[in-house]
């Protein structure tokens, strides 16, 4: 539970540094972006594994660049779903927001790993 809750918490910060950066990424505040994370998260445990089981062919025909299309779109479900106090102006603005937080959460997940 301890590892979830800090997992939120990267989430949140990673959020929010991301949507500072961009201007077409809009997060109303700390809580909405905390708000966020938790759905993201419940859609990146019962909605995505759907999504990569019947995109596989592509997936594996991109060697999974494609997974970069199934985060995007968890963002705009999860923009679609939170409404003006968590949105992105278009689709190109939440690929890229996927791929820093992608990064992002990933290098941070490196850094703590190492200190553990």
């Amino acid at each position: 539970m301890k590892k979830f809750i800090i997992s939120l918490l990267v989430n949140t910060l990673v959020l929010i540094v991301v949507a500072g950066y961009m201007d077409t990424f809009y997060i109303k505040d700390v809580t909405t972006a905390l708000l966020a994370s938790v759905l993201l998260a419940a859609l990146n445990v019962f909605l995505k594994p759907l999504f990569i089981l019947f995109t596989l062919p592509i997936t594996i025909f991109t060697f999974g660049i494609f997974l970069i299309f199934i985060n995007t779109f968890m963002l705009l479900i999860a923009s679609y779903l939170m409404g003006d106090i968590f949105h992105f102006d278009n689709f190109w603005t939440a690929f890229i927001a996927s791929i820093f937080i992608s990064l992002l959460s990933k290098l941070i997940d490196i850094f703590f790993k190492k200190e553990d």
